[in-house]
């Protein structure tokens, strides 16, 4: 087997041949031949990719992406393995080697690049990458279980709440000041290499950016017009269907009364999930205030996958 690093502005046109054959191993799972060819790899300034090529059969694939966002807020260059494609007509012993081979090819990378931090999210099933990672230094931070709406509920809020989108600015600091509490959970307070303030400052302009962007949105519970909850989503395609991804619940603990949250959540997905449209989330597995809420409001899990740091 042989590693090689290909230029992002020459990408053969046997690397999208490979990705559409290989798409149904990959997750999410979004069967969409020009997500998974050019646009893949469509900021190639910021794209690294590494083939691995047996008896020049192109058998593996890995792109690492460097965060300019992350790399600006923390100080330091920092990526995520973005994709690892493998041929899944590979023997066990096989996969595992090219693995190997990849990541150590990805490490001697980041060291004369001086990329300090980098990340990967690995699905549960996928015990070999799991290995592979760990053996070069990678450290394993939390689990994401994924769920989706299964049935419509019927949302039962209390006389003066109402769910609607969120469009006036005004409500932009109420929503930041519940975000305070909401995100100490998330990996980036886990890995104790992040200072405090910086990662609590990506949350907060986590929400703040997406109440700008015109791709995602946010829907509010209000209470008497005064906004005491929220959720940010985005459109997606998930098995060639239409999706709502819901990303984060931010909430007034001040507010809480007994099923409130839960009945916030059925409505926002009763009002996403319209013409047969998908809704999905995902929650921090020790997240277990939001794993009953998902559970209560009608949703099921089918996912579960992990996040892992590598420092050097």
């Amino acid at each position: 087997m042989e590693i090689s690093e290909i230029d992002p502005n020459k990408i053969p046109e046997a690397f999208f041949e490979f990705i559409e054959l290989q798409k149904f191993n990959l997750w999410p799972i979004i069967i969409d031949k020009v997500k998974y060819g050019k646009q893949l790899f469509e900021n190639s300034s910021n794209v690294k990719i590494f083939a691995c090529y047996k008896q020049l059969e192109l058998i593996g694939i890995l792109s690492l992406k460097v965060l300019e966002y992350d790399t600006t807020l923390f100080g330091f260059p920092c990526a995520l393995v973005d994709q690892v494609i493998v041929n899944s007509n590979l023997s066990g012993t096989e996969r595992k080697e090219m693995l190997q081979r990849m990541f150590l090819k990805l490490q001697e990378y980041r060291k004369e690049e001086n990329i300090k931090f980098c990340s990967i999210s690995v699905n549960s099933w996928n015990t070999q990458l799991a290995d592979a990672i760990q053996d070069v230094n990678f450290k394993y931070i939390l689990t994401w279980a994924d769920c989706f709406y299964n049935y419509k509920k019927i949302a039962q809020l209390p006389i003066g709440y109402e769910v609607r989108q969120v469009t006036d600015e005004k409500d932009l600091p109420l929503i930041l000041e519940m975000t305070k509490d909401y995100f100490k959970g998330g990996r980036f307070f886990l890995d104790e290499k992040f200072p405090f303030e910086k990662s609590q400052q990506m949350y907060f302009d986590l929400v703040k950016n997406s109440f700008y962007d015109p791709k995602i949105y946010l829907i509010g519970l209000y209470k008497n017009e005064v906004i005491i909850g929220c959720f940010i989503y985005r459109e997606g395609i998930i098995a060639e269907c239409k999706a709502q991804l819901l990303r984060f619940l931010v909430f007034n603990k001040k507010e809480a009364i007994k099923g409130l949250a839960t009945n916030f959540l059925i409505g926002i997905s009763n009002l996403l999930g319209v013409d047969g449209k998908i809704v999905v989330s995902g929650i921090e597995v020790h997240n277990l205030a939001s794993l009953k809420i998902h559970t209560d409001a009608g949703y099921k899990f089918n996912n579960v996958h992990s996040a892992y740091h590598s420092w050097i």
